[in-house]
């Protein structure tokens, strides 16, 4: 994947410091250079930095017979610029040169880096341009880039899968992504809508159901990032709420809504409206533009027509387990799961009130940026209609709901 030229690019990446070093020098001074000391904090970058270049060359899945020189260039500039470089030093960068290092692993290496150190800064552009020597960049590449930016903005990792509908003998698994057919996907996970999966699209596990595959431009849509409010809201409508109030408890200004001087926004909504949905949806109607506009100081509320039956059933009939086995985001939360039997509840609670963050939905949202800014295929489109800025909104948006019944 990588031709003859990326190899002496990585090289020259190696070489760049020592090569302006040895400008101006005379001959005597070139051929007895001064080496200096390598330092605690140089040599763990230099670690990492080996174990990052080795895995870029061979992010691929591809073993490439201009990896020697790749090798021996970098391992060169190393001795030739630090006096005390041993061979257990080397022998550890050469095995981190010759292999894709797995995320657990270079988060390990990343901890002992002081991130100070000289150089640390450029070693996403290196990166990138050791993957982009190549005019062609894979989705295997792609996914490498990906992990990267995972590591360097403190983010968890992500598994990445290319769904395929026939899988051909040259789609092999590498360390960074897997290729799953229709079928693999149905047994690993069950809950993923099989039909509505897409040939040759990037996958990650859904933040809120490990379960479940989402698309990475699904990470960018309006629909998700209203999906938790949109389930929180359902939650209560089903089990017969009369009104839910919602405001901004904080968010990225800090500061919370102000009764005073918030503007209010009353939707009506009765039990006869189509029933709720995971995209966003509340009787059949977007939420986005209500969620977006509590960011502004408005109030918003929903009124529904409310009729409450005990002993966890709704007015239809369905109950509080019912409502959390279709949810995403609030049945593996143990408050939240309270809440919602509360909703059901013999006991005559008349109102609830209650806070909700939204730091896991906008985590998942950067995950969608990142995958945008590393080329996957359909969500760098997804991105243009999208601001960046949301998802940092997102993670310190806490909202206050207020329900009656």
């Amino acid at each position: 994947m990588l031709p003859l030229i990326a190899a002496f690019g990585v090289g020259a990446l190696a070489y760049k410091a020592y090569g302006k070093y040895q400008d101006g020098k005379t001959s005597s001074e070139r051929a007895h250079p001064y080496k200096k000391p390598m330092s605690l904090q140089e040599k763990n970058l230099q670690i990492f930095r080996a174990a990052l270049f080795g895995s870029a060359i061979h992010s691929d899945g591809v073993l490439h017979s201009d990896q020697k020189v790749i090798q021996e260039n970098y391992l060169k500039s190393i001795k030739e610029e630090f006096s005390d470089v041993d061979d257990r030093f080397i022998s550890k960068a050469k095995s981190l040169l010759d292999r894709t290092v797995p995320f657990s692993e270079l988060r390990n290496i990343l901890e002992s880096v002081d991130q100070r150190t000289e150089g640390f800064a450029n070693l996403r552009a290196d990166v990138e341009e050791i993957v982009r020597t190549d005019s062609i960049v894979v989705d295997e590449e792609r996914a490498f880039l990906f992990k990267c930016e995972l590591l360097f903005e403190g983010i968890l990792d992500a598994p990445i899968f290319k769904h395929k509908l026939h899988i051909e003998e040259d789609d092999i698994d590498t360390e960074y992504l897997r290729y799953l057919s229709s079928e693999d996907v149905r047994l690993e996970f069950p809950e993923t809508p099989v039909s509505a999966l897409r040939d040759g699209v990037l996958y990650t596990v859904h933040p809120s159901n490990n379960k479940e595959l989402i698309p990475f431009d699904g990470l960018l849509s309006d629909g998700f990032a209203t999906s938790k409010h949109a389930e929180l809201i359902n939650a209560a409508r089903e089990a017969g709420a009369s009104r839910i109030r919602i405001e901004v408890a904080s968010s990225q200004s800090g500061q919370g809504s102000q009764a005073g001087g918030s503007k209010l926004k009353v939707k009506v909504a009765s039990r006869d409206d189509e029933s709720p949905g995971h995209e966003g949806n509340i009787g059949g109607k977007k939420l986005s533009n209500d969620f977006h506009s509590l960011d502004e100081g408005e109030l918003i509320e929903y009124t529904f027509e409310g009729s409450r039956a005990g002993g966890f059933f709704n007015f239809n009939g369905a109950t509080a387990d019912d409502v959390l086995s279709r949810s995403r985001w609030l049945r593996d939360d143990d408050n939240l799961v309270t809440l919602v039997k509360g909703f059901f509840s013999k006991n005559k609670v008349l109102s609830y009130e209650f806070v909700a963050d939204y730091q896991a939905v906008g985590k998942a949202m950067r995950m969608g940026e990142l995958a945008a800014k590393c080329g996957f295929p359909c969500v760098k489109a997804s991105l243009s209609s999208h601001n960046e800025e949301k998802s940092e909104a997102m993670m310190k948006k806490r909202l206050r709901y207020h329900v009656e019944f």
